[in-house]
């Protein structure tokens, strides 16, 4: 019994369950040293390092620096019982903003990890640069093991990960600052490179000008699938388009307990028109689940959903997507798009969720378009079943709309509460749709307005208009050039984004629960 707790309590205290080594008993290599903005390139690693056994390594250690660049390519094949590990030694390690046109490249092989977690007994990480271990969100920017941040330059990508990657970790890391999307998961135009038991979690990312998460290509077919998929735990904040695009999933992927708020900021002038929903998922084949998580902040809808039918993908009776117990709040038109695409079998389930904040507003770019029920079908095959999910009525609109193939039990309206963020240090005055990337143009080519009080972000700093600005009139000058008499700065956002114990909704979001008596709501 006595052994029995000994093992579950190195298990526990172990941060990688599926590898705990000893001290002093690792086989590691550290990658050679490099100055300030030099790059790493190593498109074959194992090629790169010939003395060094790949088979056998446990650590790969990057040395602390600022990088130009990095790219680790061939990654080995690795079992599941003795993953490859790489991390970060001496302090943190950033890419990026130097000017490279990509940024943290890597890929090849299975079963490794990529994280920036600091732990002793691992001997991962460094003790200065924890991120948010221990509850310390707030304010944790720039503190993480592994940053990357392009600090708007010309690398568009923060991580990416590809080259028939499959059975790999990614955790501890803030990917920031990008003009387009903070991490991406694909092997392109590969329809056998399937990203099988990938883990994605503990994740930082922040203030990019397209994508937050990019998962599974969205060009033409043959495209690889994701199996056994696991995102959880990820903050995912500011972002001009969807906050997570998740595309190609297939049997027994779960996407949890994460927070993905402030989507679709740069609605009015997206790099491609619709690109301004929340997010969107594309599912395949098999089952999957999204639950738990908290989804804040959209043009067009908070979520969009494609079900297509696709050559070779496998339908069994019983395949359900089921969407549950998520809180979605703050669209311009539409909570959720069904699209007409679908295959003949799975049924599409949504129950025990929140639906608050579907105020039609979309109008003000695109003023043909109409106001929309807050779950929109054009799917007219799968069976749709919507029960026990509450929404607010605001403006009057339906709850549902489709074909024969909805059905609707014990839905409720009524009103619901905010969510309540531990220390967000959101500035505006209660209402998230008050913040934008700031834009002088949309994309119809006609001036945007601006009113006092309004946020915007431009190059990741929050300004905040003192008066009304309308572009026909007044300068065009961006917010920084301006100056404070027509933007006002405003301090950066906290990003604690975890509930407090005593919240109505306690067993959504983060899976870290605030216990403590300083209770902060996210509105002054």
């Amino acid at each position: 019994m006595l052994l029995n707790q000994l093992k579950k309590a190195i298990l526990a205290f172990c941060l990688f369950a599926v590898f705990c080594a000893s001290a002093g008993s690792l086989n590691t290599f550290t990658l050679p040293d490099r100055a300030l903005c030099e790059g790493f390139y190593y498109p074959d690693i194992q090629d790169s390092f010939p003395a060094v056994d790949f088979t056998t390594l446990d650590r790969l250690y990057i040395p602390a620096q600022h990088y130009k660049f990095m790219r680790i390519g061939n990654l080995p094949l690795r079992s599941t019982s003795r993953p490859l590990i790489i991390t970060n030694i001496g302090g943190q390690v950033r890419v990026g903003g130097c000017g490279h046109h990509f940024n943290f490249v890597i890929g090849g092989g299975s079963n490794w990890i990529l994280t920036g977690q600091y732990s002793a007994f691992n001997e991962t990480g460094n003790i200065n640069f924890k991120g948010h271990q221990n509850g310390f969100y707030a304010n944790s920017a720039g503190t993480y093991g592994i940053l990357i941040d392009a600090d708007f330059g010309a690398a568009k990508i923060g991580l990416a990960v590809g080259t028939r990657a499959t059975d790999y970790e990614i955790s501890f890391i803030e990917s920031r600052n990008l003009e387009f999307a903070g991490m991406m998961f694909k092997t392109d135009s590969d329809g056998t490179a399937h990203m099988d038991n990938v883990k994605i979690h503990d994740n930082y990312v922040h203030d990019t000008i397209s994508e937050g998460v990019y998962l599974g290509s969205t060009q033409s077919q043959p495209q690889h699938k994701f199996h056994n998929l696991q995102f959880y735990n990820n903050r995912i904040i500011r972002t001009g388009t969807e906050m997570s695009q998740f595309g190609q999933l297939a049997n027994n992927s779960r996407i949890h307990h994460n927070v993905f708020l402030l989507g679709a900021l740069d609605w009015k002038n997206p790099f491609q028109q619709f690109q301004d929903s929340g997010m969107q998922f594309l599912h395949r084949e098999g089952s999957m689940e999204f639950d738990h998580n908290i989804i804040i902040g959209a043009a067009s809808n908070n979520m969009i959903i494609f079900n297509p039918e696709l050559a070779g993908d496998i339908h069994n009776a019983g395949d359900i997507v089921d969407i549950h117990d998520n809180y979605f709040s703050y669209s311009r038109r539409t909570g959720i798009y069904i699209h007409s695409q679908s295959d003949p079998i799975k049924k599409i389930f949504f129950h025990d969720n929140y639906f608050s904040k579907v105020i039609f507003s979309y109008d003000e770019l695109s003023p043909s378009s109409t106001p929309r029920p807050i779950i929109f079908s054009d799917n007219s095959v799968n069976p749709i079943e919507l029960s026990n999910n509450i929404f607010d009525n605001q403006v009057g609109q339906d709850f549902y709309s489709g074909g024969a193939n909805i059905t609707a039990t014990n839905n409720t309206s009524q009103n619901i509460a905010e969510i309540a963020f531990h220390d967000l240090g959101w500035t505006g005055v209660g209402d998230y749709f008050t913040m934008e990337i700031w834009t002088a143009i949309d994309i119809n080519s006609q001036p945007v307005q601006f009113f006092s009080g309004d946020l915007v972000l431009h190059n990741s700093l929050i300004y905040k208009a003192v008066n009304d600005i309308d572009y026909t009139t007044a300068a065009t000058d961006s917010p920084d050039v301006a100056g404070a008499a027509i933007w006002q700065p405003q301090p950066a956002m906290h990003d604690d984004v975890r509930q407090h114990i005593s919240s109505p909704f306690v067993d959504i979001g983060l899976l870290d629960i605030v216990n403590d008596l300083i209770f902060l709501n996210n509105f002054e």
